[in-house]
């Protein structure tokens, strides 16, 4: 009786198996093993389909849905990249949700498999560095150029970043061409931390007050107050301070720090008009002067920061331009200097 029981069994599994051939072999023999991606505004897909396939043919890959004219396949391999930039407060998705669907569709000949996909686009969010327990709280958005860097899109401390300020809109289309002042931000002393002395209250192109000046040199400033009359800020020398993104006092964002001058120089920027064109958007907010911290060249000279010593210990190089030329220079370490961060 036992013996007749399992005989039954294995011809029924037999025959169950048999009956669903076709439609067995598609799931076990071709599929794809995705169903929804999400990806942060300003950044791009470049993915491998994840997919099961039992046998060692030739794959053909495409993609159809209401949003495939936004992205790119490769038919033999099956990578994805899409073809626009994702904006998160402007969706361009067929449904204008943030939610963009196609159809990835792979065959070898013989079999074949399709799967929707939903690539879900997200809000960008770079939290600037705190500035004590009562300081400004910056938020930050990216851009990947040309040269295939990827930068903050403004400057550090701009009006547009101050999430408690009134002109907070980190996503303000700053390609006008206009030198705006709310675009300037602070003005760093080379190397030095955030302790208020960069902050500029700026009221229009060429007009910004800080905060008081001192002429009292010190390694760790106790104040927010501008070093000035000397050419560096501290009483000893120290070229580490922002050579990397792990540096004690790296002023930008986790996961980025200030740039070196070639990568200033990748971005082929030749004048002001070329700065202010690109996806940079670089301002000329000019400086703030060792010798009395007042602003001067405001709407002249963009001065930039990098991570590195220029030829003397108390001077660093910078990235300069105004509307005739641009390059490398230097300055001293207690010039005040716009600072751009790249990522690490």
């Amino acid at each position: 009786m036992y013996f007749r029981l399992l005989l039954y069994f294995l011809t029924a599994i037999f025959f169950v198996n048999c009956g669903n051939e076709d439609s067995k072999i598609t799931i076990n023999y071709l599929s794809i093993d995705e169903s929804r991606w999400t990806i942060m505004e300003n950044y791009y897909i470049d993915k491998n389909v994840s997919y099961t396939y039992l046998k060692d043919d030739t794959l053909t890959w495409t993609i159809t849905g209401a949003d495939k004219e936004k992205f790119d396949i490769n038919s033999t391999t099956g990578n994805i990249k899409n073809k626009v930039n994702f904006d998160f407060e402007s969706p361009d998705d067929n449904d204008t949700n943030n939610i963009y669907e196609i159809e990835i569709n792979v065959q070898d000949g013989t079999y074949k498999a399709s799967k929707t996909v939903q690539i879900e686009v997200t809000d960008e969010t770079i939290d600037g560095k705190k500035f004590g327990q009562t300081g400004y709280n910056m938020r930050y958005e990216s851009v990947l150029s040309s040269s295939g860097q990827r930068w903050l899109r403004t400057n550090l401390g701009a009006k547009y970043n101050d999430i408690d300020g009134g002109d907070f809109d980190p996503d303000i289309n700053l390609s006008d061409g206009t030198n705006n002042y709310k675009a300037y931000g602070f003005l760093y002393q080379w190397g030095r931390g955030m302790d208020g002395h960069e902050q500029i209250s700026w009221t229009d192109n060429v007009s910004g007050s800080g905060n008081g000046v001192t002429s009292t040199q010190t390694n760790i400033p106790a104040h927010n107050k501008f070093i000035n009359t000397h050419d560096d800020w501290r009483n000893t020398n120290d070229s580490s301070l922002w050579s990397e993104e792990s540096s004690t006092n790296n002023p930008c964002p986790d996961g980025y720090r200030v740039p070196t001058i070639a990568e200033f120089n990748k971005e082929n920027i030749t004048n002001y008009s070329s700065g202010i064109g690109s996806v940079l958007h670089l301002t000329k907010a000019g400086i703030r002067q060792k010798s009395d911290g007042d602003t001067v060249e405001t709407d002249t000279t963009g001065v930039y920061a990098t991570n590195k010593e220029a030829g003397t210990t108390n001077h660093f190089e910078s990235f300069e331009f105004n509307n005739t030329s641009a390059g490398l220079s230097s300055r001293a370490k207690a010039t005040g200097i716009s600072v751009r961060c790249i990522k690490n």
